[in-house]
């Protein structure tokens, strides 16, 4: 991109602006920190400058490129006067406010950049007047803390500003103050228009509220302190809450040419541009990038992991200077891609990129280079451009307005996938320049349509920004110290971390366990915890004492002691107000289970559903440390095999003349083969996935038999044993698959007077009579109260010992039955299941 070309005549006012003599008569920079404006708040005072916060509010800015601060300022002025005299959408003259601001930087040996802004009242602040001049713009400008020194001259100080910026500038650094960037932007301040009275400040960025939220998510809370000016690192309360209520449209309808420069900025040719600032562009080439893929759901948070990510990938490769510290970084690009149905807490998921020169993707290791990403040919696309500071809120809205444009002109694009784009540094202000950008369907090469994570499924983008469910501290917060920094823990290690969650796997550990009943887990924990209390003094067989190592995991039953254990969990806070404990965790297990359930398949987050832990560490000082835990996948050693199959018990035979007894045909040790001497049943079906109820089909079989039926007649109980088969339509061979390829059919037999005679057709719809020939099948019985992973477990088992026997059996249908009446004891219900012998099937 080229810069404006400027006319000759400029250069005389360098010279005339150049052979002027400082004036001797400056005050000290000793002046009070007298701020006399509703925008500015005085922090903190050094004796050669102040620390001030300068309020959220809404500000007027235009850019111009000049060979002189002096005359860069003059045009520029000249357009916001323009402005304020009712060069806008409403005519309106607005009253000018102070204080004046220069802002200037000098990327270039000739050209400097040059912004003058102006606050608007604030009773504009909601429905502002919209610059007719395109290159006029409308700022919000967030809450802001400058380092600032004042001064006073009788004559226009422009001339030495850069001087005295310079002498700002190191003063700070030898007084150890943290600086965002030395070689960036300056500030010049006018507080009064008057020239007699006029005063005149020099100010250094320092940070803002979205900047100081960012390094708090890298760095945490205590490491974010370390970048506020020194005299503000003890302050309980840096920002206001809230802040004054601004509504102002921040798209630009210029995007310019001049928000870039260097040999690393893009190329591109805009192909058309319409009234609302909508550029269709054409980049012979973009990248290459630096990539990183996040495990996050949250737009800001990509922004933080991302840029971290790849900060630590540059350091790895030695192409970072030597000692310096993570900063964020300019220009930047977030891809954002809707991966689920709209609504989701994780509907949508993030990529960061980061522009690398060709030089250095070079001289990285051929190992390495396909995470530094790849460049991308012919890529087409619509971009729209906004101020601000490119936050979650500005690029989704930003987002939204583009996609309804292309939407209402017919436009083909990928409205699935957005790049939103930063491109200042943070030390710039006033007039911030970002993008939004979607591809061209008719683009040759769709860059955008896929990624390192495969094809996503089409989904509209969402551009809701979701507020966040979670309430606890950040797990990443470095101020939450692990118990296990400070006690005793078994070898374990942190292998991701999410948004709320991590993932840990506790390595080669055995778990000593005990098993209570109890209706609150708190106390069901207290009393199991006894018992374990009881073997660690010493109630053992070696009458040994032992040391006992963090932590204690309360789960819902008994377990075997177990070699590996992988979980997600997350830190959570016990005393929940206004919430009894056990309801506070059961709402904070569905939240995450949530989450984790929307979260796209590439996260690899698969859990066990129906079993929550809980981890207890308690420290030396007697603090407890609470974490929700979520097995990734159950061992085996937590299921008691042996035990769970059912005696040979007799209270599992018929109760009443209303059921049809399986006959044995054979025993096979670990499991039996029987059949049914039963030729007519009445079976509906259903799928078996999530939008099957069981409970739907007991009541239409159960309607059938109370006199559904076409001849009206009540053909008494329903029989047993209702038989369920779930049925993999699909030609995958999972027993449990969670797909909607699953069918439930559950089949009652016939009462034994239809056995023999035609039976009443149900006038039920999905209801059928059916009449087989009588099957047999491969069963194992099952006592008390099962869960499904459980019960995948042992049919898995009875699967593998039919293979090794040379059985042949129907892979594709489960089933189950029971003879329990209702209301049977948990500790007395028997279940049959297996599998339908295959050449016997009907």
């Amino acid at each position: 991109m080229r810069l404006p070309v400027l006319f000759a005549g400029l250069m005389l006012n360098v010279f005339l602006v150049g052979g002027r003599r400082a004036r001797a008569d400056t005050l000290p920079s000793t002046l009070p920190c007298d701020v006399n404006d509703h925008l500015h708040t005085c922090l903190c005072s050094n004796p050669e400058y102040h620390v001030r916060r300068m309020r959220r509010s809404l500000w007027v800015s235009t850019t111009v490129w000049d060979l002189s601060p002096t005359s860069g300022h003059a045009r520029a002025l000249w357009k916001l006067q323009r402005y304020l005299h009712g060069h806008n959408n409403q005519g309106l003259r607005i009253m000018r406010e102070g204080p004046l601001t220069t802002q200037t930087y000098a990327p270039t040996v000739f050209l400097r950049e040059v912004t003058v802004s102006l606050p608007l009242p604030r009773d504009k602040w909601n429905s502002p007047p919209v610059p007719e001049d395109p290159t006029v713009v409308l700022d919000i400008i967030p809450e802001t803390v400058l380092y600032v020194k004042s001064f006073r001259r009788k004559g226009d100080p422009r001339f030495s500003a850069e001087r005295e910026a310079q002498k700002l500038l190191h003063l700070l650094i030898t007084n150890g103050e943290p600086i965002v960037r030395r070689d960036g932007y300056y500030y010049i301040l006018q507080h009064d228009s008057n020239t007699l009275s006029r005063r005149y400040e020099v100010a250094i960025f320092a940070t803002n509220a979205e900047l100081d939220e960012f390094y708090r998510g890298t760095d945490g809370p205590e490491g974010r302190m370390l970048r506020l000016p020194r005299c503000l690192r003890h302050s309980e309360r840096l920002w206001s809450s809230g802040g004054a209520s601004i509504n102002a449209d921040l798209v630009r309808r210029d995007c310019g040419t001049t928000f870039c420069y260097g040999p690393d900025c893009p190329t591109y040719t805009v192909q058309s541009k319409d009234r609302h600032g909508v550029e269709r562009r054409s980049y012979p080439t973009v990248g290459p990038f630096l990539r990183a893929d996040l495990l996050t759901c949250q737009f800001e948070r990509a922004r933080q992991q991302g840029q971290k990510v790849m900060f630590q990938k540059l350091k790895e490769e030695g192409l970072t200077s030597p000692g310096r510290n993570f900063s964020r970084f300019s220009p930047v690009v977030t891809r954002v891609v809707q991966s689920g149905p709209r609504g989701g807490p994780c509907s949508r998921t993030y990529m960061s990129y980061l522009p690398v020169p060709r030089d250095v993707i070079r001289g990285v290791a051929r190992g390495k280079a396909e995470s530094f990403g790849s460049s991308c040919r012919d890529l087409s696309g619509y971009v729209m451009c906004f101020g601000g500071t490119g936050s979650a809120e500005e690029s989704l809205e930003a987002g939204r307005k583009l996609t309804r444009i292309l939407t209402d002109r017919k436009d083909p694009f990928s409205d699935h996938t957005m790049m939103a784009v930063e491109y200042n540094v943070q030390s710039r202000v006033f007039d911030r320049h970002n993008e939004v950008f979607m591809e061209a369907m008719d683009s040759e090469r769709q860059c955008l349509h896929t990624g390192s994570t495969g094809t996503y499924n089409h989904h509209n983008l969402d551009f809701t920004l979701h507020k966040d469910w979670f309430e606890e501290p950040d797990i990443t917060s470095l101020h939450l110290q692990h118990p296990c920094t400070r006690t005793r823990c078994p070898l374990h290690r942190v292998t991701r971390t999410f948004d709320h969650f991590k993932e840990t796997h506790f390595l080669n550990t055995r778990w000593v366990c005990t098993q209570e009943r109890s209706c609150e887990a708190a106390s069901g924990r207290d009393k199991a915890m006894s018992g374990l209390l009881y073997y660690i003094n010493g109630r053992n067989d070696d009458r040994t004492a032992i040391d006992m190592l963090q932590p204690v995991l309360t789960i819902v039953y008994v377990s075997e002691p177990v070699e590996d254990v992988k979980f997600f969990s997350l830190h959570f806070n016990t005393r929940a107000a206004g919430l009894s404990r056990d309801l506070y965790v059961s709402e904070l297990a569905h939240n995450v289970t949530r989450e984790i359930n929307s979260m796209p398949d590439h996260f690899d987050v698969g859990y066990e559903k129906e079993i929550i832990a809980e981890l207890l560490y308690t420290t030396a000082e007697e603090e407890e440390w609470h974490e929700l835990a979520i097995f990734r996948k159950l061992p085996t050693q937590l299921f008691l095999l042996a035990d769970s199959q059912a005696d040979d018990v007799q209270h599992d035979v018929c109760q009443n003349d209303a059921c049809f007894l399986h006959e044995k045909v054979r025993d096979w040790g670990s499991f039996t083969e029987y059949r049914f001497n039963i030729g007519k049943w009445v079976c509906t079906k259903t799928a078996g996935c999530e939008s099957g109820n069981p409970r739907d089909v007991f009541l239409a079989l159960t309607a059938y038999f109370g006199g559904k039926n076409v001849a009206g007649i009540r053909l008494g109980d329903m029989m047993a044993p209702v038989v369920m088969q779930y049925k993999n339509v699909s030609n995958e061979h999972e027993p449990f698959t969670e797909s909607c390829q699953e069918e439930l059919e559950a089949c009652a037999p016939l009462p034994k007077y239809y056995q023999r005679k035609n039976a009443p057709t149900p006038t039920e719809q999905g209801l059928m009579l059916r009449q087989v020939v009588t099957p047999s099948m491969y069963i194992i019985r099952l006592k008390g109260h099962l869960m499904s992973a459980q019960l995948s477990l042992q049919l898995e088992t009875l699967k593998h010992k039919l293979q090794e026997t040379g059985l042949q059996f129907d892979k594709d249908a489960t089933l189950f039955y029971t003879y329990d009446q209702p209301f049977t004891p948990e500790d007395r219900r028997v279940t049959y299941t297996g599998f339908w012998k295959l050449q016997s099937v009907g």
